[in-house]
């Protein structure tokens, strides 16, 4: 799924954040961003 390292939108309960692909990586190695935004 290649998803371009640039700004992510999340809407969380209605609520909209934005934050960048490479801030959700750093949840750590097994998380689901980090599977989500994996090119593998």
């Amino acid at each position: 799924m290649g998803t371009p390292k640039g700004r992510v939108k999340l809407n969380v309960g209605g609520r909209i954040f934005e934050t960048t692909a490479t801030t959700l990586e750093f949840a750590g190695r097994n998380s689901l961003f980090r599977a989500m935004l994996d090119e593998n």
